[in-house]
């Protein structure tokens, strides 16, 4: 089996109250490692342009699974994305309400987004591509279109920063997508969590409701809802179905939890013929874990989740 993964890397510094972390890879790396190590027989493919000031750091760590290809890590002169990632707490009391945001966001200029080199890659050779947008200008929304029309497999698609904006001042918050529409029709599944859920449509509606208006105005029937804590939902054709949380053995770092649920779910739809039931329960079992590990660096603990 070989898979794509698509969305820009960056250096990402975490902070959790007055504790700041060192730089550790980040961005589109949560993706690309956790579905090399939960996709271990599969050949992992990641997409991107890649600043020269970091190609060595990344690519070297990157050789470190025999399993991801590098083929398709375009190095540019542009520099690596730098985020700052302030963390904060959630109200509790505001647990009913999906329109919380649990984090703030700094960061520099996003690397040039793919478009010429989408319709280079000969994507017949792939079962199935993912896709997360972990800058929000990954890939142009022409190249998006061009990837669909090309390769009429699964693509699964994270939401994720597609519905940020970065102002001069590098500080990121989430907007409402122009064309939003457009962007759902090249995916076979779309993910979001739920403050990115508020904003996509620009409706003030409940959950159900922006769903609904996903699912009858684009071409993507099944739209995931991870919650962090809460657990997540799915809505196909069969209707809604939520799913419990799982509760980790001990809480290390939250981030990438979304790219790691991604990830399992991507995979397992491609193994077990879309058992959605099945794939959200693994990717719940994949994020829960990912708590309990902290950085890119650790992500090699997954091959410990059974589906």
């Amino acid at each position: 089996m070989n898979l794509a993964v698509i969305g820009e890397p960056c250096i990402d510094y975490i902070h959790r109250g007055t504790n700041s972390s060192k730089k550790q890879l980040g961005g589109i790396m949560y993706s690309v490692i956790s579905l090399s190590v939960i996709a271990e027989k599969a050949m992992v493919y990641p997409i991107f342009n890649l600043g020269e000031d970091e190609y060595s750091y990344f690519t070297e760590f990157l050789s470190n699974f025999p399993n991801i290809r590098t083929d398709f890590v375009f190095r540019c002169k542009h520099k690596t994305r730098i985020v700052h990632l302030y963390y904060k707490e959630i109200n509790p009391s505001a647990k009913d309400n999906f329109n919380t945001y649990d984090r703030e966001e700094i960061s520099t200029e996003a690397a040039p987004a793919l478009e010429r080199e989408i319709g280079e890659i000969d994507f017949n050779n792939f079962d199935g591509v993912l896709v997360n947008f972990v800058s929000g200008s990954d890939i142009t929304l022409k190249a998006f279109k061009t990837l669909r029309e090309k390769f009429r497999a699964y693509i699964h698609t994270d939401i994720h920063n597609l519905v940020m904006k970065t102002h001069k001042d590098g500080i990121r918050t989430r907007h409402a997508l122009d064309n939003w529409e457009e962007w759902c029709n090249c995916s076979d599944s779309v993910q979001m969590n739920e403050a990115e859920l508020s904003v996509i449509t620009g409706s003030n509606s409940q959950e159900e409701e922006i769903v609904r208006e996903i699912r009858n105005k684009s071409l993507c029937k099944t739209v995931v809802i991870t919650k962090g804590k809460y657990g997540a939902t799915i809505y196909t054709d069969e209707g809604k179905k939520d799913f419990s949380p799982l509760s980790p053995e001990k809480f290390t770092d939250s981030t990438g939890c979304g790219d790691v649920f991604a990830s399992a779910f991507f995979y397992s739809n491609l193994k077990n013929g879309f058992n959605y039931h099945k794939s959200m329960e693994y990717a719940i079992k994949a994020a829960a874990m990912n708590v309990t590990l902290d950085g890119v660096e650790k992500l090699k603990y997954l091959n410990r989740v059974n589906e």
